[in-house]
């Protein structure tokens, strides 16, 4: 039996897992120390997402970053993806993409492709449709959200209800707090917090779950653990 209390699912050369609630290591990540839900490389607080080559994280609530992300200091829902180089202070949801060099934003500020400098209390975005603060980039097709939701990279279609990112390839997400999808996944239907990367194919979780790297199907209410 794992010592594990809740959810906690640790895949591919993960080296030692220590968390509190639900937690997930992934892809040679060392050493994992939270408190929530983190998925959390190197040093979160709360929900902390780093993935592929990501080398300091920082964040408070929510923050993901992603391939060469070098740095991030944010308090609530920061991304950073793809070559986000020098700095990331954001207040609430913050999203650096594609070599932003440095975004201070106060609420949701997003800065893309080549963006030199972005310092804006709202919406810097060239096209926004969205109910509360939503940020299309990048070919996304189409997004539908109450909250806060970020899709980028040939997204086809999002419908979340409060923060959910979806990225390169995802077909649909359907959450309905925090949910992200990376790197083809084909469906995700949580209700809590469940982060579905690499291949995953289909989620099916009650609370806090976290597929990766070729996981076919993932049914869990509190432990997988105690059966």
């Amino acid at each position: 039996m794992a010592r594990e209390q809740y959810n906690d699912v640790k895949y591919n050369d993960v080296r030692y897992n220590d968390v509190r609630y639900n937690d997930v290591k992934y892809n040679d990540v060392k050493y994992n120390d939270v408190k929530y839900n983190d998925v959390r490389y190197n040093d979160v607080r709360y929900n902390d997402m780093k993935y592929n080559d990501v080398k300091y994280n920082d964040g408070k609530y929510n923050d993901v970053k992603y391939n060469d992300v070098k740095y991030n200091d944010v308090k609530y829902n920061d991304g950073k993806y793809n070559d986000v180089k020098k700095y990331n202070d954001g207040k609430y949801n913050d999203v650096k993409y594609n070599d932003v060099k440095y975004n201070d934003g106060k609420y949701n500020d997003v800065k893309y492709n080549d963006v030199k400098y972005n310092d804006e209390k709202y919406n810097d975005v060239k096209y926004n449709d969205e109910k509360y603060n939503d940020v299309k980039y990048n070919d996304v097709k189409y997004n539908d959200e109450k909250y806060n939701d970020v899709k980028y990279n040939d997204v086809k279609y999002n419908d979340v209800r409060y923060n959910d990112v979806k990225y390169n390839d995802v077909k649909y997400n359907d959450v309905r707090y925090n949910d992200v999808k990376y790197n083809d996944v084909k469906y995700n239907d949580v209700k809590y917090n469940d982060v579905k990367y690499n291949d995953v194919k289909y989620n099916d979780v009650k609370y806090n779950d976290v597929k990766y790297n070729d996981v076919k199907y993932n049914d869990d209410l509190l432990t997988r653990f105690e059966r």
